[in-house]
C-alpha cells in the first residue's frame, strides 16, 4: 500500500515540475473551459496545474488497474520497463490533449516519462 501511494505521488510531483518548470506553459484554454463553475476560483493557474497533475496521476492509476491483467502476455515479448513509459506516456498526452495544455517542454516530458517509468519500475520490483 505505501509502495502505490509513493509511486503515485511520485508521478504527481513529477508532472508538477514539468508544469512549473515549462516557461511557456499556457493552461488557460481550461480556465476559459471551467469558467461557468462560480464555486472554484478557475483562474488560478496553480489550481489548474494541481488539477491537471492529479488528473494524470489518476488516469495513469486507472490505466495500470485496466491492463494488469496484459502484463503478462506482454511480458513474454517486452520489456516491463516499456510497459511503463507506454502508460505514462498515454496518460500524459491524453490528459494535455483533453485539458488543452500547451507550451510545455517537451525535454521535460522526456525526462518526465523516463522518471517516471523508472521508479514505477522499481517499485514494482520489489513486491
Amino acid at each position: 500500500m505505501t509502495r502505490a501511494i509513493l509511486k503515485y505521488f511520485i508521478i504527481f510531483t513529477l508532472n508538477i515540475l514539468v508544469l512549473l518548470e515549462s516557461t511557456r506553459v499556457d493552461v488557460e484554454q481550461l480556465m476559459d473551459d471551467l469558467s461557468f463553475i462560480s464555486v472554484v476560483n478557475v483562474y488560478d493557474k496553480n489550481l489548474m496545474i494541481l488539477s491537471i497533475s492529479l488528473l494524470v496521476t489518476l488516469l495513469t492509476s486507472m490505466l495500470l488497474l485496466f491492463f494488469k491483467p496484459f502484463i503478462e502476455v506482454y511480458l513474454m515479448y517486452y520489456y516491463k520497463l516499456s510497459f511503463y513509459f507506454l502508460i505514462n506516456l498515454l496518460s500524459v498526452s491524453t490528459i494535455y490533449l483533453i485539458t488543452r495544455v500547451y507550451g510545455y517542454s517537451r525535454l521535460y516530458i522526456i525526462f518526465y516519462l523516463i522518471l517516471a517509468s523508472l521508479f514505477m519500475y522499481v517499485l514494482d520490483r520489489k513486491n
